[in-house]
């Protein structure tokens, strides 16, 4: 069963009702997802380690992508079954060594968050 968003978007056009297409998965849940902020102490690091503060707020994913396209470090979260929970994992795009491993975390946010942090602790302040 494909959940990505250009399938829910096709799905969502066919005859069949979206819900029963994803087994009861709804399309609207999808479009209301916002953007987490990331913490007081991660945005004060985050600052500390270059980030422009023209930007305003900084969310998750801003942050995730400046750390991939200015520093080279990809932060990947892993969903573990066994334990129904996510581990971030930070790679060095260039080199391709994983640097850094979590713990696991119950909420995604929670696991990005750490992934975030630690891959903000890795950067060397010029």
């Amino acid at each position: 069963m494909c959940i990505s968003l250009e399938c829910l978007i096709i799905s969502s056009r066919q005859s069949k009702p979206l819900r029963k297409v994803l087994g009861g998965f709804k399309f609207k849940k999808l479009l209301q997802m916002k953007d987490e902020e990331i913490e007081l102490n991660t945005a004060i690091l985050a600052w500390k380690k270059g980030f422009p503060k023209k930007l305003g707020k900084i969310t998750q994913s801003l942050l995730q992508r400046w750390l991939r396209e200015t520093h080279g470090l990809h932060i990947h979260l892993y969903f573990i079954d066994n334990v129904l929970g996510y581990q971030a994992t930070i790679t060095d795009i260039i080199s391709n060594i994983e640097l850094f491993e979590s713990k696991c975390f119950v909420p995604y946010e929670q696991a990005l968050e750490e992934g975030l942090y630690k891959a903000l602790e890795l950067i060397k302040t010029k």
